[in-house]
């Protein structure tokens, strides 16, 4: 279930990261 688990991650952290991290780097300023 480890491989499930970093495939949900992955693309998880793909898809949130390009648009929430994106908000939260940009209104942090880094």
């Amino acid at each position: 279930m480890n491989g499930a688990v970093w495939d949900f991650r992955i693309v998880f952290a793909y898809k949130g990261a390009s648009t929430s991290n994106r908000l939260v780097f940009i209104l942090r300023g880094a």
